[in-house]
């Protein structure tokens, strides 16, 4: 397991785990939607998914992905509900605040699911924060994966105040089969 370190504004913190690179099975999950119904990776089984982890929605460098994520995906009308990327932000929030912060933002289409019942997450994903003062959160990442489950993309932020190369992104779902995938990225 490897330490990576993690620039928060004037902090360093550690980050534990490996991140699922390419060619890797996702790991399973259950984690908390905004209405407390656990959800698990299998809830997305043969969707092609963007999981995105963040400190927490309410810190401004997080919301900033967020809306880039939002900004930046735009699903076709006509793409076919089972095929269409679903897009997925994990944070260690608790369900009221990813449901208070939505609201108050504007997040639409994108599934807001909270690790307060599925800490495994977090080492299981390579995006536990080990050390004060944000030790427990999720560390900025993004995952791409295919609707078996296997990721084509993965890559995490080194600060809190960076952004994900969104074009690396793009490149991940465009080699998706044209049949799988009704996404563009702007």
């Amino acid at each position: 397991m490897n330490l990576n370190l993690l620039y928060c504004r004037s902090d360093t913190v550690h980050v534990t785990g490996d991140l699922p690179q390419a060619g890797m099975q996702l790991p399973g999950f259950m984690l908390v939607n905004e209405h407390f119904n656990d959800i698990s990776l299998e809830s997305f089984r043969d969707r092609i998914k963007v999981i995105m982890t963040v400190l927490s929605v309410e810190l401004e460098d997080s919301a900033r992905l967020v809306d880039e994520l939002v900004a930046s995906s735009v699903p076709a009308a006509s793409a076919p509900a089972l095929v269409a990327p679903v897009l997925i932000v994990v944070s260690a929030d608790t369900p009221l605040t990813l449901k208070r912060v939505a609201a108050q933002r504007g997040w639409h289409g994108v599934v807001l699911l909270s690790t307060l019942r599925g800490r495994d997450f977090h080492r299981d994903y390579g995006v536990m924060v080990v050390e004060h003062p944000f030790a427990g959160l999720t560390a900025p990442a993004v995952l791409v994966a295919d609707p078996f489950d296997v990721v084509q993309y993965s890559a995490r932020l080194p600060d809190t105040g960076g952004s994900f190369d969104w074009s690396e992104v793009a490149l991940a779902l465009e080699a998706q089969p044209e049949w799988m995938t009704q996404m563009t990225l702007r």
